[in-house]
């Protein structure tokens, strides 16, 4: 599915706070955030995302969503454990004041490595998975 879109209102940069390691287990969390485990030994967190400034989700669209990693899941040894990522929205529209992020990894992490100093940071030390990811994404007229 394309749009032509009439013309581009808003770009935003969001600041994601982290990808706490003390979230519920399952899908249909309240909090907004949650980790599901899968049968291959995988996990895919997910955390939801206010679409700020959305004010007629009927005549806006949000669009070129993307992540920039600060750090990156790991294990003791520093082997990059994220396999991809996604969004999902709650209606099946971006035109959705609320999305998720989907983060799949290969298991469970148990460390991070920052992507400018190359430090590994034990998952216990602050209780998250991942910390300093930022959300782009545009905010456009629908058609």
């Amino acid at each position: 599915m394309s749009f032509d879109y009439k013309s581009t209102q808003q770009v935003l940069y969001v600041q994601l706070n982290n990808f706490p390691r003390n979230v519920c287990t399952g899908y249909g969390q309240l909090n907004g955030g949650g980790k599901v485990y899968l049968p291959d030994g995988s996990l895919i967190m997910y955390l939801a995302v206010d679409m700020e400034y959305i004010t007629d989700p009927e005549s806006q669209i949000t669009a070129n969503h993307s992540l920039t990693f600060g750090e990156m899941p790991c294990d003791s040894a520093g082997n990059n454990l994220l396999k991809g990522y996604w969004f999902s929205t709650v209606d099946g529209y971006m035109s959705s004041e609320k999305i998720y992020v989907m983060l799949h990894m290969a298991k469970e992490p148990s460390h991070r490595v920052n992507l400018t100093t190359g430090v590994l940071t034990d998952d216990n030390h602050d209780n998250n998975y991942l910390r300093k990811v930022v959300l782009s994404y545009m905010i456009a007229e629908k058609p």
